[in-house]
C-alpha cells in the first residue's frame, strides 16, 4: 500500500511534535505543509524563508528521521517557500495627520539619563 504525502507529512507532525512538545513544534513545524512527494523526495513548503533556513540548519535530521519513519523507507527532505497564497496581515497605519497627540505619562524633563560614573 502506497503512503499519500499527507499521510507520511501527518504522522510525521505526530513524531515531531512528541519529541520536540508543543511550543517547539508549533512554532517552527505546524506552519510547514507538503508540496510533494516524488520517488524519494518530499518537499515542504515554509511560511517563509527565515524558517526554511532555520530547519534546514537546526532540524534537518530530525526530519528526515520522523519522514523515514513515517513513510516506512529513508526520504529525502526538500524545502521551498510558500507562494504567499494567504492573504499578508494588514500593516498598522500611521494616525491621521489631524489626530490629536496623547500626552506623555512622564514629563520629557524627567527622562534625563543619570550621571555617568567616571570613578574608577
Amino acid at each position: 500500500m502506497q503512503l499519500s504525502a499527507e499521510k507520511i507529512w501527518n504522522s510525521a507532525q505526530e513524531q515531531l511534535r512528541s519529541r520536540l512538545g508543543r511550543d517547539t513544534h508549533n512554532m517552527w513545524f505546524a506552519p510547514l505543509r507538503v508540496a510533494a512527494l516524488d520517488g524519494q523526495q518530499i518537499t515542504l513548503e515554509a511560511p517563509n524563508e527565515f524558517s526554511e533556513v532555520w530547519l534546514k540548519d537546526n532540524y534537518i535530521s530530525l526530519l528526515q528521521d520522523a519522514v523515514a519513519v513515517a513513510a516506512g523507507c529513508k526520504l529525502q527532505v526538500k524545502f521551498r517557500v510558500g507562494s504567499g497564497s494567504a492573504a499578508p496581515p494588514n500593516p498598522p497605519r500611521p494616525p491621521p495627520a489631524d489626530a490629536p497627540c496623547r500626552e506623555a505619562s512622564v514629563p520629557f524633563e524627567s527622562c534625563e539619563a543619570p550621571a555617568p560614573n567616571l570613578t574608577v
